[in-house]
Protein backbone atom coordinates (compact mmCIF):
# COMPACT_ATOMS: atom_id res chain seq x y z
CA UNK A 1 0.00 0.00 0.00
CA UNK A 2 2.84 2.36 0.75
CA UNK A 3 4.36 2.02 -2.73
CA UNK A 4 0.92 2.69 -4.25
CA UNK A 5 0.67 5.97 -2.32
CA UNK A 6 4.16 7.06 -3.34
CA UNK A 7 3.44 6.44 -7.03
CA UNK A 8 0.43 8.74 -6.88
CA UNK A 9 2.18 11.90 -5.74
CA UNK A 10 1.39 13.81 -8.92
CA UNK A 11 -2.27 12.82 -8.65
CA UNK A 12 -2.38 14.33 -5.17
CA UNK A 13 -0.69 17.47 -6.49
CA UNK A 14 -3.38 17.75 -9.21
CA UNK A 15 -6.12 17.34 -6.63
CA UNK A 16 -4.59 19.94 -4.33
CA UNK A 17 -4.16 22.37 -7.22
CA UNK A 18 -7.76 21.88 -8.34
CA UNK A 19 -9.01 22.42 -4.79
CA UNK A 20 -6.89 25.55 -4.43
CA UNK A 21 -8.20 27.05 -7.67
CA UNK A 22 -11.80 26.25 -6.68
CA UNK A 23 -11.39 27.83 -3.24
CA UNK A 24 -9.68 30.84 -4.78
CA UNK A 25 -12.52 31.26 -7.27
CA UNK A 26 -15.17 31.06 -4.54
CA UNK A 27 -13.46 33.33 -2.01
CA UNK A 28 -12.36 36.01 -4.48
CA UNK A 29 -15.54 35.82 -6.54
CA UNK A 30 -13.58 35.45 -9.75
CA UNK A 31 -15.15 34.66 -13.10
CA UNK A 32 -15.15 31.03 -14.15
CA UNK A 33 -13.12 31.79 -17.29
CA UNK A 34 -10.26 33.26 -15.28
CA UNK A 35 -10.32 30.30 -12.89
CA UNK A 36 -10.20 27.87 -15.82
CA UNK A 37 -7.20 29.69 -17.30
CA UNK A 38 -5.48 29.66 -13.90
CA UNK A 39 -6.18 25.92 -13.57
CA UNK A 40 -4.85 25.22 -17.08
CA UNK A 41 -1.68 27.18 -16.33
CA UNK A 42 -1.14 24.95 -13.29
CA UNK A 43 -1.70 21.82 -15.38
CA UNK A 44 0.92 23.02 -17.89
CA UNK A 45 3.40 23.58 -15.06
CA UNK A 46 2.68 20.18 -13.47
CA UNK A 47 2.88 18.47 -16.86
CA UNK A 48 6.22 20.10 -17.57
CA UNK A 49 7.56 19.00 -14.20
CA UNK A 50 6.32 15.47 -14.81
CA UNK A 51 8.09 15.31 -18.17
CA UNK A 52 11.25 16.77 -16.66
CA UNK A 53 11.57 14.03 -14.04
CA UNK A 54 10.99 11.09 -16.39
CA UNK A 55 14.06 8.99 -17.16
CA UNK A 56 15.50 9.49 -20.64
CA UNK A 57 16.04 5.81 -21.33
CA UNK A 58 14.26 2.84 -19.81
CA UNK A 59 15.39 -0.75 -20.00
CA UNK A 60 13.08 -3.19 -21.67
CA UNK A 61 11.45 -5.71 -19.40
CA UNK A 62 12.78 -9.16 -20.09
CA UNK A 63 14.25 -11.94 -18.06
CA UNK A 64 16.43 -10.95 -15.15
CA UNK A 65 19.77 -9.58 -16.27
CA UNK A 66 18.81 -9.09 -19.91
CA UNK A 67 17.82 -5.97 -21.78
CA UNK A 68 15.58 -7.63 -24.34
CA UNK A 69 12.08 -9.03 -23.90
CA UNK A 70 11.56 -12.76 -24.11
CA UNK A 71 9.60 -12.49 -27.35
CA UNK A 72 12.75 -11.32 -29.19
CA UNK A 73 14.79 -14.34 -28.17
CA UNK A 74 15.27 -17.02 -30.82
CA UNK A 75 13.54 -20.29 -30.09
CA UNK A 76 15.80 -22.84 -28.45
CA UNK A 77 16.25 -26.11 -30.33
Amino acid sequence: MTSYLHRRELTYAFLCWSGYVFLWMVTVGSAVGIAVLWWLLGMVVFGSLWLAVQPLFQRLRGRAGTAEPQSYRPASR
